[in-house]
């Protein structure tokens, strides 16, 4: 599993707490976030879509001139995928996480999302907000111990990237600073 380039710092949430008590640790806006994805048929589909995925995936780092990693059909297949779609258009895939499972621990390793196209700016926020929920959820429900955010940097600026706003947006979420297991 590779590592990001953000530190050795990641938000973890605890899942031995019940679900109520997670929902509670996210942020009251945040809860809005997602309350609003769902009104609006956002749609989570797992392990499926990869090259929706792939896609996305290659967008997001040409639009915010970061490095990426090439991320393979083949890889996408050994590891949890979880897409969304715009409910109005479910042809368009407006967010996408890639997690690393090990039975205990789901560790965000990719996140992409259309959230600098105008047009899926809004409902890509959205989705984004409802993936982290619903990966919380699943995680949980299959018996896993950790979410990891799968990174939080607490240099605010690495590879003269401003990170303040990513760490807010994974901070709303609730959890705890711990150091990344990779």
């Amino acid at each position: 599993m590779r590592c990001s380039p953000m530190g050795n710092n990641t938000l973890i949430i605890d899942l031995s707490q019940d679900l109520e008590t997670i929902w509670r640790g996210i942020k009251k806006r945040r809860r809005e976030t997602i309350r609003q994805a769902e009104r609006l048929g956002v749609i989570i589909m797992e392990d499926c879509r990869l090259n929706d995925f792939q896609a996305l995936y290659w967008m997001i780092r040409k639009t915010i001139n970061v490095p990426s990693f090439h991320v393979s059909i083949a890889e996408l297949k050994t590891r949890k995928v979880f897409i969304a779609v715009d409910a109005t258009d479910e042809t368009v895939a407006v967010a996408a996480f890639m997690f690393c499972e090990n039975g205990t621990r789901l560790r965000l390793q990719y996140a992409a999302s259309k959230r600098y196209d105008p047009k899926k700016k809004k409902i890509s926020g959205l989705a984004n907000a409802m993936l982290y929920w619903e990966t919380i959820k699943w995680a949980k429900q299959k018996g896993m111990k950790i979410y990891d955010f799968g990174g939080y940097t607490v240099e605010i600026f690495v590879n003269k990237r401003d990170n303040t706003q990513v760490n807010s947006w994974k901070a709303s979420f609730g959890g705890v600073l711990a150091k990344k297991v990779c």
